[in-house]
């Protein structure tokens, strides 16, 4: 079986998520804007603490569907790299296993890389659909048989 580096000699790239992801997560925005509003209109005097938390409760929402709407997921030669709060950057030398999971709203790449918890990267296009299957398959036939 071919070597992801000289698979991905030649990119993939796309979004991280779906279009039903964006829509739920635009959704979402758009729900919490109108309930913020109708319970700020209904409590005449709010205290400034829950105002406070109320504001970065929803920049904490932001932020996370921003990435989920501009997110990009990158295999290449040198490794698997999501763009995100905190970006995702895997090279080959550090994944000792992957595993690719089909979920509703998402396909999910689920890395280790040496110790730790297992990282996910989400894809959200079927061409990275289909580069996930291929390190899936190229990282099992790689680990003994008794392991698998």
């Amino acid at each position: 079986m071919i070597s992801p580096e000289q698979r991905f000699a030649t990119p993939v790239s796309g979004a991280s998520y779906r279009l039903s992801a964006r829509i739920a997560a635009g959704t979402t925005i758009a729900t919490l804007v109108v309930y913020g509003l109708r319970v700020i209109d209904k409590i005449i005097a709010m205290p400034w603490t829950m105002s406070l938390l109320m504001g970065a409760a929803f920049l904490g929402v932001l932020a996370t569907s921003w990435y989920i709407f501009k997110g990009r997921t990158t295999i290449d030669a040198r490794g698997v790299r999501q763009e995100w709060i905190v970006v995702k950057d895997y090279d080959w030398g550090r994944i000792s296993k992957a595993r690719h999971l089909r979920l509703p709203f998402t396909s999910r790449l689920m890395l280790r890389a040496g110790f730790g918890p297992v990282k996910a990267i989400q894809s959200g296009t079927p061409e990275l659909d289909a580069a996930f299957r291929e390190i899936a398959a190229y990282y099992k036939s790689r680990q003994p048989k008794w392991r698998r």
